[in-house]
């Protein structure tokens, strides 16, 4: 054979890569798995090859639905192809499809561990420790024994070579036979590495085994990921206390994995039209006691699953629907099925589009209580995100930073991998900085914060001539053919603004309140104070009026 004629020894990675092609391409799957790692393991840092090696097992383990190793076999990939190439970025794409999956069933393999071994019985939990330890020494001693053959068998054959004899006792790195062992140590530990900063990071050229397949590391779990030294690692003590034993942790990751199942649930059926799968996990979440709002949906999406498949068992769900959520969208759908074709009016999704347009229009506590409604009634559904998010902004627009920067971070906690999630985590990290500060800026710093504006103060129970005076502000800049724009701002749950905006400075504006106040087509003379634009904008994020009142318009004695 080919791989076994000596003379063949420098092109072993790429023989193993034509057996491993021709094993998949013969349906023999364990043969072809083997030599693509063969081929791994025989490349001598030719990125060419390792992308191929990896494509190939990562294109496999997606088409036996195991998302999460296929997942960390396209990272490999992408370590070893240059950055912008066409290539990259389709793998990148491929990679980025599976982002979600990947990142839930990460929650659900970690809670579901630490689940497990808390409810072991301590003599059980025990015994999995001491049989973890007793087959980790096991591995450790088998490695040893085949790293010193290794060694052995390298040194007594290179000992009867021209080399070995030229060599001998010279300094390390001018010794070619123990540089040779050096180096091949090295890459036994570390793997392929380019020389630059910070090699030792693995995620530089090569994925380890536990990488690709997505095995739980109870080594690095057990201390984030540190080394162990060896009377931890050897020490059931030492994992047992690393268990968390208070019920208020168990219960939140009894949430976080019945949660991520769901979410797994939906991108199965609806992403991947892997019904097997995504009825594995939606069956997990409702034999988990999960919270209400993941009942009833998990409940529908199994009986569409069941009823796709024609089987019995969507009979039997569809009566536990009708039976236990009699009154919800749900049972509805499913006694008359023609109420779905009114989702163009009254699909989430509709009334969606309905509540921002609230928002537009400054109705913000309307856009609150109505979200609140959305998200308990479409409890499960895609849609739940975005109703979050607005909620959030209009909470932040009616009631300031502090609850906005409150509700952002639900946002981001129970929706990491959505859009609204990932967009929430944005703000908070770019936006919300910017924001904190609440300091006024004194007049005349610099020409840039010299933008004044002219502000009427309403109670929003007092709408009616808020709207007068708006109107009648708009007439005098069109007659005195101003420039500048005139708005109606709510402030807070009480308080609006009358806000005429665009004066070039405090002088400007008061010339303004003074024309309005003495000319007779006008005969405006309401409460009023000008303010800088910049700190219009701090009293609105904010809601520090009062503050501002007494800092910056009460007369100092």
């Amino acid at each position: 054979a080919l791989e076994t004629n000596r003379e063949n020894r420098p092109f072993l990675d790429k023989i193993y890569r034509e057996l491993a092609v021709f094993y998949a391409n013969s349906d023999q799957d364990s043969l072809a798995l083997l030599h693509y790692n063969k081929s791994i393991q025989a490349t001598a840092n030719i990125p060419q090859l390792n992308a191929l090696n990896y494509e190939d097992l990562a294109g496999y383990y997606f088409d036996d639905n195991q998302y999460a190793t296929a997942g960390a076999y396209y990272d490999s990939v992408l370590t070893n192809l240059p950055e912008n190439t066409k290539k990259f970025r389709n793998v990148k794409k491929k990679r980025d499809n599976l982002e979600d999956v990947i990142n839930y069933e990460k929650v659900v393999q970690y809670t579901d561990s630490v689940i497990t071994l808390y409810e072991m019985p301590d003599s059980e939990r025990r015994t999995y420790f001491e049989n973890f330890i007793a087959e980790l020494k096991e591995k450790e001693e088998a490695a040893r024994r085949k790293e010193e053959a290794r060694v052995t068998a390298g040194f007594a054959a290179f000992a009867e070579t021209k080399g070995g004899k030229e060599n001998k006792g010279k300094f390390y790195f001018y010794n070619i036979t123990s540089l040779g062992y050096g180096k091949n140590d090295f890459i036994n530990k570390w793997g392929e590495r380019t020389l630059e900063d910070d090699w030792r990071w693995s995620n530089k050229n090569r994925i380890r085994t536990s990488e690709a397949t997505g095995e739980t590391d109870l080594l690095s779990d057990a201390q984030g990921g540190e080394e162990l030294s060896d009377d931890q690692k050897y020490s059931v003590d030492f994992y047992i206390s690393k268990i968390p034993d208070q019920i208020q942790v168990i219960d939140s990751l009894r949430k976080e994995r019945n949660f991520a199942n769901y979410q797994l649930g939906l991108i199965y059926k609806e992403k991947f039209k892997e019904n097997r799968l995504a009825a594995e996990k939606l069956e997990k979440v409702l034999a988990n006691n999960p919270e209400k709002r993941l009942i009833l949906p998990s409940k529908y999406n199994l009986y569409k699953i069941y009823d796709e498949a024609k089987s019995p068992l969507a009979t039997a769900m569809k009566e536990r629907i009708l039976t236990e959520h009699p009154d919800s969208r749900y049972a509805m759908i499913l006694l008359n099925p023609q109420a779905v074709l009114t989702e163009a009016t009254d699909s989430p999704e509709a009334r969606y589009v309905q509540l921002y347009e609230k928002f537009k229009n400054q109705e913000f506590l309307q856009v609150i209580t109505g979200a609140e409604h959305q998200i308990n009634q479409f409890a499960g559904d895609p849609v739940v995100p975005k109703f979050e998010m607005l909620k959030a902004n209009a909470i932040g627009r009616l009631q300031g930073f502090e609850d906005f920067k409150e509700a952002l971070n639900y946002v981001a906690l129970n929706y990491p991998n959505n859009p609204e999630g990932k967009k929430a985590q944005q703000m908070i990290a770019e936006q919300l900085p910017k924001l904190e500060n609440n300091e006024f800026t004194k007049p005349g710093v610099s020409r840039r914060e010299q933008n004044w504006k002219v502000v009427f103060p309403f109670k929003r129970a007092n709408n009616e001539a808020a709207l007068k005076l708006k109107k009648k502000l708009e007439k005098s800049i069109e007659d005195l053919r101003y420039k500048n724009v005139v708005s109606r701002d709510i402030y807070n749950l009480e308080d609006q603004f009358v806000v005429v905006h665009g004066f070039a400075s405090r002088d400007f504006a008061l010339g303004y309140v003074e024309l309005l106040k003495n000319n007779k087509d006008y005969r405006i003379d309401l409460f009023n104070f000008v303010i800088l634009s910049a700190n219009y904008k701090v009293i609105q994020v904010h809601k520090n009026l009062d503050t501002y009142k007494d800092k910056m318009l009460t007369p100092k004695p």
